[in-house]
Order: C-alpha cells, then sequence, then structure tokens
C-alpha cells in the first residue's frame, strides 16, 4: 500500500463513526440510496435458499437417468428453475460418474486378481 492510500484509509477511519450516522441519518429521512447502502452492510445477500422436490430414489448407476428425468421435468412444468434443475444434474451426474470409477476399479482388481492366479 502506497503512502496516499495509507493516509486517506487514516482519514477516513477518523471519521468513520460520523460518516456511518450521517448514512443512517440520511437513510431515515428518505434517501434510499443511502438506505440501500445500510440495508446491504446489516444483512447478508440472499444465497441459494433450501428447496424441497420429489427425486426418484438413486440406488445403483441405472437410477441416475430417470432421476435426470424427472429433474428435466420439473424444471419444465416450472417446479425448479434451470438454475437449480442444472445444479441438482450436476450433483446426480457426479453421483454417476462415482459409481462408474467405483465399478471400473472393482472390474480392474477382478482382472488384477485373475492374472495373479
Amino acid at each position: 500500500m502506497n503512502k496516499t492510500n495509507r493516509m486517506i484509509q487514516e482519514l477516513i477511519a477518523a471519521s468513520a463513526g460520523e460518516i456511518v450516522q450521517k448514512m443512517i441519518d440520511a437513510a431515515l429521512g428518505g434517501d434510499i440510496s443511502a438506505a440501500k447502502i445500510c440495508l446491504e452492510r446489516v444483512s447478508a445477500p440472499l444465497r441459494d435458499t433450501p428447496i424441497t422436490f420429489t427425486l426418484p430414489a438413486i440406488k445403483k448407476p441405472d437410477d441416475i437417468l430417470p432421476a435426470q428425468a424427472s429433474i428435466l421435468e420439473q424444471v419444465a412444468t416450472g417446479g425448479l428453475t434451470t438454475s437449480e434443475g442444472n445444479a441438482i444434474c450436476s450433483i446426480i451426474g457426479s453421483i454417476g460418474m462415482n459409481a462408474k470409477i467405483e465399478e471400473f476399479m472393482q472390474r480392474l482388481e477382478t482382472l488384477e486378481n485373475q492374472k495373479g492366479k
């Protein structure tokens, strides 16, 4: 940080209480921009919110496509947003990839055991 920036930060820090009070007063006086700034500092921005939806059980790799089709149907009928559907399908896809890796590892182990005999 250079000398000028440090000096500016010190000046602002010295007056921070007064600046905040003026911003609050402006917000209370009807200044929408000031109110927005104050509220943004007090409350966290909205993040993903929990959702409830119907999903078929995924117990084996063959269950993945029907589950993703169910998500697509819920997006198409407005039960889920496209971003929600995309996120859920991505998670389901990861489960599928993990299942394929597990299956591959089991098959590899079987081949290695047969070769070793």
